[in-house]
């Protein structure tokens, strides 16, 4: 049972997967009814299952901080119903370490991909995020900040602002925001999302039409032409893909490549929208297309409107982040540079123009052999680095934070859209550090049991013992237990387990138990008594134990995932009849 402090820290970002929240007064009304019909079960028959325990979340002064639940609890003891409480001043949950709602991310489903701040995250299906060079599962959170924040900046300009305890791969590993100082160094993404359908040529057409291109649509003759204003040196270098096209000579060196092909236009209008260089916008989509037609929207961009050193310039805001998000997917770490010189006198073609917008410049890196550069990047064999080169503290943050919690367990981390690699919001509370602990815990829900198969002891010392070895009777247990999760398994991935899919509780940190009843009958049976000879009482229970406990470490590399061990407390399943 939770009171609504800890049930806020735990369950405050999750979503079930219609979108609506967990809602503690309803919950708070189930509880104390299954308290008060628990206590009256009691009364009439021992039970020694479910095994209850209140979770109660402190404040600075070690008080229950949700008076209204410390006050029911105290009134159902009284009353005669035991429990475990479970006391802490921080839940330490999955909504501990987030980012602020401007944090920038992609995200996809089979509505396509989506670049978005993090804060304007709308509940959808399906839901994959993007990380090193693939799109991963994983689920939203969001909460509320319980310690300071932490604005940090590396050499390529790219700024988190997010939790102290978020974590961040380091050239030194997995460090806290709050132990992150300018002598550290930041991974980024340096793989590519290779799949996806594609030709290079028209993604360098869409590049080239960013750079340079506008579109006029003539609607009462049905007719569109699509322009784009080059120069000679431009020209040369995108000729190839312009067949087709009328060139047009103008004054000040310029030369139009025009066409009225109304599949070229629709091609452009479905991959670009916005008709003016400052509102231009890329279909995200581009990021689920292959890595050649990704290139070819670069290499395109940067024949039309580039600069030197791999460089190109857009007045579009969005344009520029969506760029900086497309090449996070090459792989390529960027920097993103505005300049705003709005009301600037400019000569453009031989005519004096006023700017009007800021400019953007997103250049990118291409180390090829050189694998390190100043105070600005490392290539190791880990991966590609940057100086982190400000790290700021702020208090009194008041604002909600967000996250995601990605499903994969084993690798619990996800790409931020500027390229940075980062930790997810970790599912787990205080209680769940030691990998191998017991099933029976206070407060936890990342943690449990996904299958319980019990021995009883009782029976097998008496009817079994001398035909079947107890090593093998474990590895066949552990056997069944493998069946019944690749069965759980394949229910996750058709959808039909929400709770698992949702994340609420998460199968890679659920153990396969054998549960154990009847042990001290089966010791009795054997001669051995605990009043008796309490230390031969124990070495005879421990050589069972210890033969369990060896062949789930030892079982655990064969089938992937952990058993541990339980006694199960039965009034009547010991009876070896």
């Amino acid at each position: 049972m939770f009171d609504k402090y800890y049930f806020d820290s735990i369950f405050g970002g999750f979503r079930f997967p219609d979108g609506t929240q967990p809602d503690y007064d309803s919950l708070s009304r189930l509880q104390k009814f299954f308290m008060e019909w628990f206590r009256k079960e009691r009364k009439k028959e021992l039970l020694t299952y479910p095994v209850l325990t209140a979770a109660v979340l402190l404040d600075e002064d070690k008080k229950p901080k949700d008076g209204d639940f410390a006050w029911f609890l105290a009134e159902e003891m009284s009353k005669g119903l035991s429990f475990f409480i479970y006391e802490s001043q921080s839940a330490d949950s999955l909504a501990s370490c987030c980012f602020d709602a401007n944090q920038r991310v992609l995200v996809r489903n089979e509505d396509g991909v989506k670049l978005i701040r993090i804060g304007d995250f709308k509940p959808m299906s399906n839901l994959t995020i993007f990380f090193d060079g693939s799109w991963v599962k994983g689920s939203f959170v969001k909460a509320t900040p319980t310690d300071k924040m932490y604005r940090i900046v590396t050499s390529n300009k790219k700024e988190v602002f997010c939790t102290s305890n978020h974590i961040f791969p380091t050239m030194d590993g997995d460090k806290r925001a709050d132990e992150i100082t300018t002598d550290d160094w930041l991974m980024f993404n340096d793989r590519a999302y290779k799949e996806g359908s594609g030709e290079y040529k028209d993604g360098f057409l869409i590049g080239m039409y960013l750079g340079d291109g506008s579109i006029y649509e003539r609607e009462k003759c049905n007719s569109v032409e699509v322009t784009l204003s080059l120069n000679e040196d431009k020209v040369k270098k995108c000729i190839e893909y312009l067949p087709g096209w009328h060139l047009y000579s103008s004054k000040n060196n310029v030369i139009f490549a025009k066409t009225t092909d109304k599949n070229i236009a629709e091609f452009i209008k479905y991959w670009v929208k916005g008709s003016r260089c400052n509102t231009k916008e890329l279909n995200m989509d581009v990021c689920n297309k292959s890595l050649d037609f990704r290139r070819g929207i670069l290499d395109g961009f940067y024949a039309t409107d580039g600069g030197n050193s791999n460089r190109i310039y857009t007045t579009s805001k969005k344009l520029a982040e969506q760029m900086e998000a497309m090449l996070t997917t090459m792989g390529i770490q960027t920097i993103l540079d505005v300049s705003d010189r709005t009301n600037e006198k400019v000569v453009v073609r031989g005519e004096e123009f006023t700017r009007n917008f800021p400019l953007y410049c997103i250049r990118w890196y291409e180390p090829k052999n050189k694998r390190s550069m100043g105070d600005v990047y490392k290539i190791t064999i880990n991966g590609t680095f940057f100086k982190v080169s400000e790290v700021q503290e702020i208090t009194n943050y008041d604002e909600p934070v967000y996250c995601f919690n990605m499903a994969d367990g084993k690798e619990p981390y996800f790409t931020l859209a500027n390229g940075i690699q980062t930790h997810n919001c970790r599912l787990r509370n205080e209680l769940a550090d030691n990998t191998f602990s017991y099933t029976l815990g206070a407060g936890g829900v990342s943690t449990g049991s996904f299958r319980v198969i019990t021995i009883n002891m009782n029976r097998y010392v008496q009817q079994y013992e001398s035909k079947l070895p107890f090593g093998d009777l474990i590895s066949r247990i552990h056997k069944y237990l493998a069946a019944h999760r690749a069965v759980i398994k394949h229910y996750i991935e058709l959808g039909m387990l929400p709770a698992y899919t949702a994340q609420f509780i998460n199968f890679d940190t659920q153990f396969g138990t054998i549960g154990i009843n009847g042990m001290l009958e089966a010791m009795e049976y054997k001669g051995f008594s605990p009043t008796v000879d309490k230390e031969t009482y124990q070495q005879a229970v421990s050589k069972y134990l210890k033969a369990i406990y060896d062949l789930n470490k030892a079982d655990m590399v064969v089938y992937g995932f952990r058993f541990n061990t339980e006694f199960v407390p039965k009034m009547r399943g010991h009876i070896a009849a």
